[in-house]
């Protein structure tokens, strides 16, 4: 894979991660404008949960990478999406995170240990 093959990935994951913290951002202001006249919690709690699904998805695809920070290819990136984006867990946001510390802590601080 080349330079450029992996900075344009690099690049939109990037712009991925930077969409999850606007709608995170937008959600957290949304939830801040409620109020007793205004108890209209629908709107930040979508923007919110999008925002975080998509954040953890990034960072769930982004474990993947190997050392040197390339990706994995199509078949894998199939299997990924198959093995934690199933219908059954692919918005469960407690899944995910769950999926991602369990991935950290048995890949990264288990083997240090």
């Amino acid at each position: 894979m080349d330079n450029g093959d992996v900075l344009g990935k690099f690049s939109r994951l990037e712009d991925e991660i930077m969409t999850s913290a606007q709608l995170i951002k937008m959600g957290l202001c949304e939830l801040n404008r409620i109020s007793d006249s205004n108890d209209r919690y629908f709107a930040p709690t979508l923007l919110l949960s999008y925002g975080f699904e998509r954040l953890l998805k990034s960072l769930i695809i982004l474990c993947h990478c190997d050392g040197e920070f390339n990706f994995p290819d199509r078949t894998e990136i199939t299997r990924i999406i198959k093995e934690h984006f199933s219908s059954a867990k692919g918005h469960d946001l407690g899944k995910l995170l769950k999926e991602l510390v369990d991935y950290l802590y048995y890949n990264y601080y288990a083997k240090k240990c």
